[in-house]
């Protein structure tokens, strides 16, 4: 035999070796690299008052928001300006920074002059007064669609004067959503796009969830007029690409309400309605994704729910199996669809003996995957030592290819530690990208992680990159793009 086949009585010992091998690299899980793309006291171009006079001059970048970042490795977040020449008028801020090593630029900042005749009027109200107003303060999430768009949420300061004969403004109890536009094709500037529409402004401004799809179109929530003195809750989307004309030839974005509270709900028993809604979140298409409530006569229908117009369609709703065992019993508040809106992934809570898990469904409830569960043990890495069982879960989003990331917490020794995990596209072999507590190289400084703050809307693209927000120890954050 080994006349005839003399390679095989030694290359076999050399195959097998090379097989253990290349089975231990498919084993091996790699961890993340880490491309710090913003940190506390990095210089950026802003607007600062210096002698009564607005300039453009070098701030510092302080505190961060949860960033977004589309498919091309853009990212934008909200930024806490510092420096001589800044005030609490005009230290908040929207920043963008495209692949590479390109500058980061302010995208608006507060104190900024801005025309709101973009506004329009709230159906059922008074139509708005075309006035000038500036931002105040702007909320920590913002979003950022593949053509470099920006979208976030803010408080606006406005008087019915203009700028130059009345330069006093006012708080108004007014918020608003804006989007941001490239002024050239390598968006080496921002333009303000236009506002597109008012909101009652609440404290939760700064935390109100923000999305933006390929189209340009923003979900916001808000009451809506069904009389001159009714108005109801529901959720709608304003595309800057279609307006309408006020009578003096002003156009506004032409807002698009979706459903509100008085919307039927359509297949079960008449006049059935939907009760309320969490955050909409918005995919390509215009398709909103909600968890809703519905009324007594449809309350087994609680549950996820999806759509274009008021004949929304459910998702997956309480007591549906879950996969891998139990029932649904509640859901979290934000749902996470991938872009393209062939997919969601969410949290909830479960009857039976798991309480909790983290899912991804395609959009019509159709092949479910349970990505992670509580008591599951949670992958670690080599930056992050042993991290034992997961104990909770905050917020899921996915991409178009089927991977979820997700943010969990894990039992430490004093407190629960928060984390980011993504999975593979099918929903499995679940990696480490980011836990509280490890330590990671920040330039040439080595710094211990305290908080993590990621998006589930927009922190997750389809290349796999993750973005978010490292707190330290030593009082500064970075902004972090990881990818495996």
């Amino acid at each position: 035999m080994r006349c005839l086949f003399p390679h095989i009585s030694f290359r076999l010992p050399v195959l097998a070796l090379f097989l253990g091998t290349a089975l231990l690299v498919e084993d091996a899980k790699a961890d993340p690299s880490f491309d710090v793309r913003a940190k506390t006291k990095d210089k950026i171009t802003a607007t600062l008052y210096v002698s009564n006079v607005f300039v453009l001059g070098k701030a510092r970048q302080g505190s961060f928001g949860a960033p977004s970042i589309n498919d091309k490795g853009a990212i934008a977040y909200a930024c806490i300006l510092s420096g001589s020449g800044l005030s609490s008028l005009s230290s908040n801020s929207v920043v963008v920074r495209l692949k590479g090593k390109k500058p980061a630029h302010v995208a608006i900042q507060a104190d900024n002059i801005v025309d709101d005749s973009f506004l329009p009027p709230v159906p059922g109200a008074p139509s708005a007064v075309s006035q000038t107003g500036r931002m105040y303060r702007i909320g920590r999430d913002v979003a950022i669609n593949n053509k470099n768009r920006v979208a976030f949420a803010g408080q606006l300061l406005y008087t019915k004067s203009s700028w130059g004969i009345d330069p006093t403004f006012s708080t108004a109890d007014t918020s608003v959503y804006g989007e941001l536009t490239p002024a050239t094709k390598k968006a080496t500037a921002f333009y303000n796009f236009g506002l597109s529409r008012y909101l009652d402004f609440s404290e939760d401004i700064f935390t109100r969830t923000i999305s933006l799809n390929t189209q340009g179109s923003i979900a916001y929530d808000a009451e809506f007029g069904i009389t001159s003195d009714q108005f109801v809750p529901g959720f709608a989307y304003s595309n800057p690409a279609n307006y309408f004309t006020f009578d003096d030839g002003s156009r506004s974005p032409s807002p698009v309400v979706i459903a509100t509270t008085e919307s039927p709900v359509i297949g079960l028993p008449y006049f059935t309605t939907f009760q309320s809604f969490s955050p909409s979140i918005i995919a390509d298409h215009n398709v909103a994704f909600v968890v809703a409530d519905i009324s007594d006569t449809g309350d087994s229908f609680d549950g996820i729910w999806q759509g274009d117009n008021p004949d929304l369609q459910p998702v997956t709703v309480k007591n549906t199996a879950a996969p891998g065992g139990g029932k649904y019993a509640t859901f979290g508040e934000k749902i996470g669809p991938s872009r393209n809106g062939k997919m969601c992934a969410f949290t909830a809570t479960l009857s039976g003996s798991v309480s909790a898990g983290v899912f991804r469904v395609n959009k019509d409830g159709s092949k479910g995957v349970r990505i992670a569960a509580v008591g599951d043990a949670a992958p670690d890495n080599a930056l992050s030592g042993n991290l034992g069982n997961f104990t909770a879960f905050d917020l899921a989003v996915t991409n178009n290819s089927g991977q979820v990331a997700f943010q969990g917490s894990v039992a430490g020794t004093t407190t629960d530690r928060s984390g980011i995990w993504l999975s593979d596209r099918n929903g499995s072999s679940l990696s480490l990208i980011v836990v509280e507590g490890q330590t990671i190289r920040v330039g040439s400084v080595s710094k211990k992680i305290t908080k993590i703050a990621f998006s589930p809307i927009s922190g997750l693209n389809s290349k796999g990159q993750v973005a978010f927000t490292a707190s330290f120890t030593d009082r500064t954050s970075a902004v972090i793009v990881a990818q495996l």
